[in-house]
């Protein structure tokens, strides 16, 4: 069994997505937009061009997410992306690019727990935790 993300946009999936190919070395294998379905009838046309469905590879991991027909409900809320990383220098640098932009709740910094933990969200509105053993 694989358990997957999938995260739901209102019109920023494929700049969110590329964002995070960028910052966590990820490559897209697969984009969809709704005009590239089959029947796509039911798509309110100035949502055509949006993404139906799109696909980054991280690693052995997959991240997917939509534009979807429906927005997500209250923004993103009740949840948290979690990344960990055996290297400090590089859970620094994606903990700093994903921030960029957004905001930092928790600046990344040794913990008791840790080496170095960063919590944040980015320009997109998703939270993340950063954490390196």
């Amino acid at each position: 069994m694989q358990l997957n993300t999938y995260l739901h946009f209102d019109g920023t999936c494929e700049a969110a997505m590329t964002f995070y190919a960028d910052a966590l070395g990820g490559t897209v294998v697969s984009r969809m937009r709704f005009r590239d379905m089959p029947d796509h009838s039911i798509v309110p046309e100035d949502r055509l061009d949006l993404i139906a469905n799109m696909e980054l590879r991280i690693g052995d991991r997959t991240l997917m997410g939509s534009d979807g027909m429906q927005a997500p409900r209250g923004g993103h809320s009740g949840y948290s992306m979690q990344l960990a990383l055996a290297d400090l220098a590089e859970a620094e640098r994606i903990f700093t690019a994903l921030t960029r932009d957004g905001s930092q709740m928790m600046p990344f910094a040794p913990t008791f727990w840790a080496r170095g933990f960063g919590m944040g969200t980015d320009r997109f509105g998703v939270d993340w935790m950063v954490n390196c053993d």
